[in-house]
């Protein structure tokens, strides 16, 4: 077992790092602890420390695993943990999306990745659902405009929420979970996606192509990963296709939006209202985006709920102990070379 100075003592042939720390599946980690491995907590060290860190510990052998809960390491990749290669065969990661890890070099190395996709889902899609609501509702306008002793200045009719057009970019679990809510709102939603659901799973939702999303839908709610082809996916040219006064949400990765030309889509009235949670450039979203009264902000925090944290930990923990055991995750992400299963 490893103590809070790092030193360790072996359970099993499975070492695991864990970068960051767990909030609420304590118990669960000390269970496995005990159950199945050595342990090395790298807490909150920063990537310079964790690199030092891996390379005295390498030489031991039979660091085998990384579960990341957070922490400030940064990218996990080939210059964090390179000199473990040929003895890791598993990440796992607190989060849904996959920018903070180098899939690939995983991948080449023979070394599984998974994911947590369904634990933080219905706050996130909770908290999209929010956002689209507010700027249907002009809420941040209303409520600043009270705060500072007006009334009604210049506060007009909103649009209803029954019959808006809702297109939802990435319908994965969250995306499903955001559609299900603004259903019941009374919402008609579209959606574009990498692959056409069956009727299903679509539950009354309409497959558009990116253009007609675009194009069709009075509000646009982001829940895809970003991947290369997503950087900048919603730019100048993007915003200009969208009906004017219409509204944008972002509970996915910031960088998905070009920040600049949100900003211009809004100055121009274009874009209406929009909500947003991830940015950029964390932890600083662009000026303008902290003094328009048509923005609705969120610190990147869409699922962070008691219930939902929790069931993050848990899934990184389940996946962990599904390769421990079984010789695979089952929120796998990749097909490592040379594993079979």
């Amino acid at each position: 077992m490893a103590t809070a100075n790092g030193t360790t003592s072996t359970k099993s042939k499975h070492g695991v790092i864990v970068l960051g720390k767990t909030r609420f599946a304590n118990d669960e980690v000390a269970a496995f602890e005990k159950q199945h491995a050595k342990v090395a907590y790298f807490g909150n060290a920063s990537r310079a420390e964790v690199i030092a860190k891996v390379k005295e510990l390498a030489p031991e052998g039979g660091w085998t695993s990384v579960v990341k809960f957070g922490g400030p390491a940064g990218t996990v990749n080939e210059e964090l943990f390179g000199p473990l290669k040929g003895q890791l065969g598993f990440v796992g990661y607190i989060g849904a999306g996959f920018d903070s890890i180098d899939v690939d070099w995983l991948t080449s190395i023979g070394a599984w990745f998974s994911n947590a996709p369904t634990g933080v889902a219905d706050p996130v899609a909770t908290t999209a659902s929010m956002f689209v609501l507010m700027c249907t509702r002009n809420a941040v306008s209303a409520d600043l405009e009270i705060r500072k002793g007006g009334w009604r200045n210049g506060f007009d009719y909103a649009l209803d929420t029954r019959g808006l057009v809702v297109g939802i970019f990435g319908m994965g679990t969250i995306g499903k979970l955001t559609r299900d809510k603004l259903q019941g709102f009374g919402m008609k939603i579209l959606y574009h996606n990498r692959h056409h659901l069956s009727p299903e799973e679509e539950k009354g939702a309409e497959y558009v192509s990116f253009e007609d999303l675009l194009t069709r839908s009075q509000c646009i709610v982001l829940h895809c990963s970003l991947q290369q082809d997503n950087y900048h996916k919603f730019s100048d040219k993007e915003f200009a296709l969208m009906k004017k006064g219409s509204y944008i949400v972002n509970v996915s990765r910031g960088s998905v939006i070009d920040e600049e030309a949100l900003v211009r889509a809004l100055q121009s009235g274009h874009v209406a209202r929009a909500g947003l949670d991830c940015f950029e450039n964390e932890p600083h979203p662009h000026p303008y985006l902290l003094t328009c009264n048509r923005v609705a902000l969120y610190p990147h925090q869409a699922g962070a709920t008691h219930v939902g944290i929790y069931g993050k930990e848990k899934e990184v923990l389940n996946n962990l102990d599904d390769w421990v055991t079984k010789g695979k995750p089952r929120d796998a992400q990749n097909s490592p070379v040379g594993v079979k299963v």
